[in-house]
């Protein structure tokens, strides 16, 4: 449940609070390894007093508990992430006014600590983020309750991300397939991989900036919509125009191509050994004096040469290598 700011401030490392017949109390605790679980087991060792408006009653016989009057807190990693990324700061308040000291809190103490969310809470305590950022509720509870909110308005991510995507140069999509089987999602399905997977699964695309090497778009779409589908709802929504989608050769179908062709997409994607594009006249002759030339790659030596398609294909160009 979600505790009233006067009792959080009570909560410190070490501590626990517990809400009984609307009253609070706080208690110490500690954990231990319990084998048999494969998980910690809290232990509660001490009772500290009952939490008022007017700070913290200790028990009958004990004197109030009162805080250190030094704190220590982590400060280098959080003053940099805050200085650095203070643009993206901005743009959260422009369209997330209510969540966005708390979206970029949660972002930042993810960076530091790659922890998960039941421990965030713990992280920003003792983090100097508390500081710059004072009263947020980073609770599990909490937290399951604040993605759920901002995951479901699209509309608003789409309006922040397209403000990166702005003047960002050629863009490189790249999808993963995520398996799950939760059954609390209703957006993995039943999809194919290129790892010849049938589980239920979630398709991520990324967007990255060329020029900047940062991501500047995300989409997730059910596992059973193909690719090529996800790929044109995502340059849709996004408003991207100057893009070259590097892709792998089971992308290369008539269909794909057309597809990109008619968006005015820029595309890389190699060809299948038999498809009918690929011609291997070049290689036939076995002259190496008819390539276009060589590269070095991973300390091989690359041959190419390049071919246009037509007229299926029209100013189509594509490199093969021996």
């Amino acid at each position: 449940m979600a505790y009233p700011d006067w009792v959080l401030q009570h909560k410190t490392k070490g501590t626990n609070i517990s809400c009984i017949k609307g009253n609070y109390y706080l208690y110490a605790v500690t954990s231990k390894w319990d084998k048999e679980k494969g998980r910690a087991q809290k232990i509660t060792s001490a009772y500290l007093g009952r939490i008022t408006e007017e700070g913290l009653v200790a028990p009958k016989g004990q004197k109030a508990i009162e805080k250190p009057s030094v704190t220590v807190k982590e400060y280098g990693a959080s003053n940099f992430l805050t200085d650095v990324g203070k643009d993206i700061l901005e743009k959260l308040r422009s369209i997330f006014p209510e969540y966005a000291e708390m979206l970029f809190t949660v972002a930042a103490i993810r960076v530091m600590e790659r922890c998960p969310f039941k421990r965030m809470e713990l992280h920003y305590d003792y983090s100097f983020l508390s500081e710059m950022f004072k009263g947020l509720n980073l609770s599990k509870n909490r937290l399951t309750e604040f993605l759920r909110t901002i995951g479901k308005d699209r509309e608003k991510i789409s309006s922040f991300l397209s403000q990166f995507i702005s003047g960002s140069g050629h863009i490189l999509f790249d999808a993963t397939n995520i398996l799950s089987k939760s059954s609390k999602m209703n957006i993995n399905r039943n999809g194919y991989s290129s790892k010849k997977e049938y589980d239920p699964q979630v398709n991520l695309l990324y967007a990255f900036s060329r020029e900047d090497k940062t991501p500047v778009y995300y989409r997730l779409v059910p596992g059973n919509i193909r690719e090529v589908t996800a790929l044109k709802l995502a340059v849709e929504e996004s408003g991207i125009r100057d893009m070259v989608v590097v892709a792998d050769k089971g992308f290369g179908s008539q269909n794909n191509l057309d597809m990109m062709d008619d968006t005015s997409l820029q595309y890389i994607i190699p060809l299948k050994r038999n498809s009918q594009w690929f011609d291997k006249g070049v290689l036939e002759q076995g002259d190496k004096g008819k390539f276009d030339g060589y590269f070095l790659w991973q300390k091989r030596v690359i041959w190419h040469y390049s071919h246009t398609l037509e007229p299926q294909l029209p100013g189509v160009k594509y490199s093969s290598s021996i």
